[in-house]
């Protein structure tokens, strides 16, 4: 116990040795003043800007190499899920209310497999685990609580979706076909990402790659890539085969229900922190995302003359999120540290949310040049490409300022009151990126008059 404790130490003071010395050669004061009589003009002011610029880029190369890969990965899976969408949008319009839960389904699970891949990056930079071992607690409880929360919570999602429903007057699908979807696509898509969320972290830190730059893009990514095709899947069956689908799908959340609560009975106390730090972000999330998929619904009659924003919503949506839960991870690592004191300044975090911005500039006018080319290509286009980037910018713009501020805060707060901000942080971020992307999305194309 001793060794692994000085193991662990150890690992913790180079780790904070590099935040810090990240922080540290970070200079924020102007060069050294001009000889007395000679005037600054602008173009040295601008030479100084794009130096300083350079610099920074060339400082934080390794996080920007990292962050990229996964960010591409990222767009062309929500491009991937975007094109189900707008493929079949003739289903979203048969079976009303299915759109409300597509980003509740999808945040849910992002929030869930995004947190684990926050939790064992955490861990990896602490030594407690080292690699993939049934026997190691850590793992176990990490498994056996993400099982749980996917079950319960894919099962809770189709109960708020149709109060909300209910409540604003929309007609829907009946709750059991709300439930039997919303459950069927989360055990398909959740057993897939716990699978990727352990292989991505791992893999990511034998390449002596931080999991905290690359693991919540990719898992977000995949939760899109997988969850909206099998919420789709789980709707064509419906449609198809009601009677043999329905009893079949009550039968087999019956058995996964007993198998959750005897997983959480062989929990340990590390699964039952997990458990109870993230049930009131998920449930809060849930709700949040409940309400972008209303928004979504209430406007489905314009959305369905222009299906291309059903192509735009996800990578749009999947984006914002990414970019709060990269530096909300980031954070998170360096308060467990000790590399950032848990202070409202952002002295210990400036870098982190200039690189959160340097990304966005670069990511939305991408993300509307692939959509159009992409809506071109499959047939469902209809927005000029100077008005779908403007929309875009502007909202992505709009969208980062809230997830940059939502992350930074947060972060401090749940580390001041002892709950880990991996469980915390990452699942409220990604559900108030959801439900802020739409608002601003919608009120921009209506401003453009797009709608």
């Amino acid at each position: 116990m001793m060794k692994q404790a000085r193991k662990r130490d150890k690992a913790r003071r180079l780790l904070k040795r590099m935040f810090v010395s990240e922080e540290q050669s970070y200079e924020y004061h102007r060069p050294a003043s001009e000889p007395l009589g000679r005037d600054v003009t602008v173009g040295d002011s601008l030479a100084d800007s794009a130096r300083r610029f350079a610099k920074h880029m060339r400082r934080n190369s390794s996080f920007f190499r990292q962050s990229s890969v996964a960010y591409a990965i990222s767009i062309l899976a929500g491009l991937f899920a975007g094109i189900f969408l707008g493929h079949y949008n003739e289903m979203l319009i048969a079976l009303p209310g299915l759109i409300v839960l597509v980003p509740a389904a999808i945040g849910m699970r992002g929030n869930i497999f995004s947190s684990l891949g926050s939790r064992l990056g955490s861990a990896l930079h602490l030594g407690t685990v080292k690699g993939f071992s049934k026997d190691n607690h850590i793992i176990r409880s990490n498994i056996y609580s993400s099982v749980v929360l996917s079950v319960i919570f894919s099962v809770l999602l189709a109960f708020i979706a149709r109060v909300i429903l209910l409540a604003f007057g929309i007609e829907s699908i009946t709750l059991l076909s709300l439930v039997v979807i919303s459950f069927m696509g989360g055990i398909i898509s959740g057993a897939i990402l716990l699978a990727m969320t352990f292989i991505i972290a791992f893999a990511s830190f034998r390449r002596g790659w931080n999991p905290d730059n690359i693991s919540s893009p990719i898992i977000t990514a995949l939760g899109d890539m997988f969850t909206i095709p099998s919420l789709l899947l789980a709707a064509f069956f419906i449609l198809s085969f009601q009677q043999l689908v329905l009893p079949a799908a009550i039968i087999i959340l019956v058995i996964f229900i007993a198998c959750a609560f005897r997983m959480a009975k062989a929990g340990k106390a590390y699964f039952a922190e997990i458990v109870r730090q993230s049930s009131p972000i998920l449930f809060a999330g849930i709700l949040l995302d409940s309400f972008a998929g209303m928004i979504l619904q209430s406007n489905m009659e314009n959305i369905a003359m222009l299906p291309v924003v059903l192509l735009l919503i996800p990578g749009f949506l999947e984006q914002g999120g990414n970019i709060g839960n990269i530096l909300a991870s980031r954070l998170s690592t360096k308060l467990h540290l000790g590399a950032m004191e848990p202070k409202f300044s952002i002295e210990g975090s400036r870098e982190d949310i200039i690189n959160s911005y340097i990304f966005s500039f670069i990511l939305f006018p991408l993300l509307a040049l692939l959509t159009f080319a992409a809506g071109s290509v499959i047939g469902i286009g209809g927005i000029d490409l100077v008005i779908i980037t403007e929309s875009i910018i502007i909202s992505g713009i709009v969208l980062t300022t809230a997830v940059i501020a939502i992350a930074f805060f947060m972060s401090i707060m749940s580390f001041r009151f002892n709950l880990d901000p991996d469980n915390t942080t990452l699942p409220l971020i990604a559900s108030s990126a959801d439900i802020i992307g739409v608002v601003s999305l919608m009120a921009i194309l209506r401003v453009l008059g797009v709608f």
